[in-house]
């Protein structure tokens, strides 16, 4: 879904953020819709809340695809087009669980450290 309004303008698309082709995908899809792509941000997270004891690594791991690969290869890939421009801010966003400890959330605040 694209949008014009007062000078405005965005887009909506689904993809599977653990998901590095899909996301390279909608940096391109972003850069042929409107040409450059001037603030990336990176807000994307989820958790599982299981004791520290019963995570397994599947859940780890989807943990970690989503808050961290995800992360880094969108603003890697964003940067690489604010590099040819010029010009670009990218911002991700952390979690109190970084610094805070919550109950049977371990891996999500391993995933957000900053």
């Amino acid at each position: 879904m694209n949008s014009q309004h007062d000078e405005v303008n965005w887009m909506t698309i689904g993809l599977d953020v653990a998901d590095v082709q899909s996301v390279k995908s909608l940096i391109a899809k972003t850069i042929e819709s409107f040409f450059k792509i001037k603030v990336t941000v990176a807000n994307a997270g989820v958790t599982i809340r299981k004791p520290f004891l019963e995570l397994t690594e599947a859940d780890y791991d989807k943990v970690m695809d989503v808050n961290a690969k995800c992360v880094f290869f969108c603003s890697q890939e964003a940067a690489r087009h604010m590099v040819k421009q010029k010009q670009g801010s990218i911002v991700h966003i952390s979690s109190t669980t970084s610094v805070i400890a919550e109950p049977n959330t371990v891996e999500h605040g391993a995933s957000k450290v900053r």
